[in-house]
């Protein structure tokens, strides 16, 4: 292992009257490495690395600040003892990391049921969230969804291509509908060998009283957006092109096996 450099003026510990007086002013909730906070307090009290191994009464730190050792309640209170921080400082901040460590390898979202704004949305906070925390780890989005409103389903698509961390998708039921197209949004994209998809052209309401002019335009906006939909699963997958014709007046279905063979999924799981 590569040896630390001291960091700052060498100055003794126990001479430095400054230390009396130091606050805790990191955010309790960081998530920062906890061995990280140690080396920005020596840097900021100009205390080198081999002067904070004497004022700890051990021979070496190096394997505390490299974080080989996590900070227990012996290295917690010595360090209480030698920067003048308090314990309980340092374990929750080494609570903390732990903690995120942990949920960076189980990052999982959600989304069941309808495609909605609200749905979309929680899926959007909670892919937010693992971003703040970890902009390199892979979120995991499990789908199982009969479709909805294609408007949030592109948006929802177009925010997970371009958020700014790998979100892959895993089909774990239905992806019918607007579905597709966020389940084709996904770095990687995954199915269960008893998933279905589908997909069809743009639909609207009950048009009940509503007048012809409203209608209209009604109809150009459907039309607008089942070309929008069928070019995102187009650009997004290789679905034969006549094959999407066809989904432009009525619904295609096909299985897991197939998506696979269209590139809709890059793998199969729980295949025999």
């Amino acid at each position: 292992m590569a040896r630390l450099v001291a960091l700052g003026m060498h100055k003794s510990i126990a001479k430095d009257k400054s230390m009396v007086d130091v606050k805790n002013e990191y955010e309790p909730d960081s998530v920062s490495p906890p061995w990280g906070t140690i080396l920005d307090t020596l840097a900021d009290k100009g205390i080198a690395i081999h002067e904070l191994a004497r004022a700890m009464d051990v021979e070496d730190v190096t394997g505390l600040l490299s974080g080989e050792v996590p900070i227990d309640e012996v290295w917690a209170a010595r360090l209480e003892r030698s920067l003048n921080i308090p314990a309980s400082f340092w374990l929750n901040r080494q609570k903390r990391y732990d903690e995120n460590e942990k949920e960076s390898y189980s990052r999982v979202a959600w989304l069941i049921g309808e495609i909605d704004s609200e749905p979309c949305k929680a899926v959007m906070e909670k892919i937010l969230e693992y971003l703040r925390l970890d902009r390199e780890q892979p979120i995991m989005l499990m789908i199982d969804s009969h479709g909805g409103y294609v408007e949030n389903g592109l948006c929802l698509a177009e925010f997970i291509q371009t958020c700014g961390v790998p979100v892959d998708t895993y089909a774990v039921g239905m992806i019918y509908s607007a579905a597709v197209p966020v389940f084709l949004a996904g770095k990687r994209k995954f199915a269960y060998a008893s998933a279905s998809f589908m997909v069809h052209p743009a639909s609207g309401g009950n048009a009940t009283g509503t007048p012809l002019h409203i209608l209209e335009s009604y109809a150009i906006h459907v039309k607008n957006m089942t070309c929008r939909y069928h070019n995102f699963v187009l650009r997004n997958s290789n679905i034969p092109g006549e094959m999407m014709e066809r989904a432009m007046h009525e619904e295609l279905y096909f299985d897991a096996k197939q998506a696979l063979k269209w590139r809709v999924c890059d793998e199969i799981l729980g295949e025999e």
